[in-house]
């Protein structure tokens, strides 16, 4: 069993990681031998602007978490959000300006995967990001997800269908050509419980899975954008 002390080293360094997506570079303490590589990027969720980190953290899921949550007492930040489920734990707190969001998925029995997201209360929300095609009656929009600015900007957008996954990617691929895209044919992916469809649309590319999900499926679109 882990001592409580490597665990409150580690939820020190995560705390002061959070920090990191709001604050200089100069204002983290790391401790490596907890945490691998953080990658680092700002992203637009349905035109919200978060700053987002991801990180490894050798330690178990509950663990962490136990030990973040006693760290945010002791700073009394306020009451935390604390949502758990199978696959993964969300915590989230206000500190003044700033709301982080910060979920927590286990690799292995030792091994967390660790998102954090930061929102500045104070930056404007921007305008709903344009959609790379109509949607067809049976599709809803669940969320955008966009990097980088301007025309360039990589976008995930995740659908909702109230029909089968054979109905949805004929409706899906109906709307892409709609909108001129060009399609590749479809495939089986790897799991064979989902299609993956591939299209292309002047200098941008788009990669689609579809995946049953309850009664209906979800749609999953990265689009990309490269340079002529």
């Amino acid at each position: 069993m882990l001592k409580r002390s490597s665990r409150r080293i580690a939820a020190r360094w995560l705390v002061s990681a959070m920090s990191l997506a709001a604050m200089p570079q100069g204002l983290v303490s790391a401790s490596p031998q907890f945490a691998g590589e953080a990658t680092e990027f700002d992203i637009r969720v349905n035109g919200v602007p978060l700053r987002a980190r991801a990180i490894r953290v050798a330690l178990p899921r509950q663990a962490l978490v136990a030990a973040l949550l006693r760290e945010w007492a002791e700073m009394a930040a306020g009451p935390p959000l604390h949502v758990e489920t199978v696959q993964r734990t969300i915590l989230g707190r206000q500190v003044g300006f700033l709301h982080e969001t910060v979920t927590l998925k286990a690799i292995d029995a030792s091994r967390t995967e660790v998102h954090v997201a930061v929102r500045d209360l104070r930056e404007p929300v921007a305008a709903q990001p344009r959609l790379p095609i109509v949607l067809p009656r049976s599709l809803s929009l669940l969320s955008v997800v966009e990097q980088g600015a301007g025309r360039g900007a990589a976008q995930t957008v995740s659908l909702s269908s109230r029909v089968a996954v054979s109905h949805t990617v004929t409706a899906f691929a109906t709307a892409l050509r709609a909108a001129g895209w060009s399609l590749s044919p479809a495939f089986r992916a790897p799991s064979q419980r989902g299609v993956v469809l591939w299209a292309t649309r002047e200098d941008s590319q788009m990669q689609a899975v579809v995946v049953p999900s309850g009664e209906g499926s979800t749609v999953i679109a990265q689009v990309s954008v490269h340079a002529r």
